[in-house]
C-alpha cells in the first residue's frame, strides 16, 4: 500500500490517497468523483487549486488505476481523463 498527500478542495487543506500498485486500485475522497470533482463552493474553496492537484498528483499515476471516489461508482483515471467535464484532458 502506498500513500500520498494531495492538496485538496479547500485552500491549505490536504487529503490523502491510498493505493496498491499491485492491484492498481486506490481511494480518492472528494477530489475526483465519477464524472465530477469535489465541491469548491465552500468558504476558502479553490477550483483552480483542486484541478491543479488532480492533474499534477493523480494523472501521473497509471491510466489503468481504478479508484473508489467519495461518491459514485468505481472509476479509472483513464475514464476520467477522457470523459470528465471538469478536468478531462479536453478541458483547458
Amino acid at each position: 500500500m502506498r500513500y500520498q498527500i494531495i492538496p485538496a478542495i479547500l485552500f491549505e487543506q490536504n487529503c490523502s490517497m491510498h493505493w496498491c500498485p499491485e492491484t492498481m486500485r486506490g481511494g480518492v475522497v472528494d477530489l475526483a468523483d465519477d464524472g465530477a470533482i469535489g465541491r469548491t463552493d465552500f468558504p476558502r474553496g479553490n477550483h483552480q487549486h483542486l484541478i491543479k492537484s488532480i492533474r499534477s498528483k493523480l494523472w501521473p499515476l497509471e491510466n489503468g488505476m481504478a479508484f473508489f471516489p467519495g461518491h459514485g461508482p468505481i472509476s479509472t483515471f483513464a475514464r476520467e481523463r477522457s470523459s470528465n467535464h471538469f478536468l478531462g484532458d479536453h478541458v483547458r
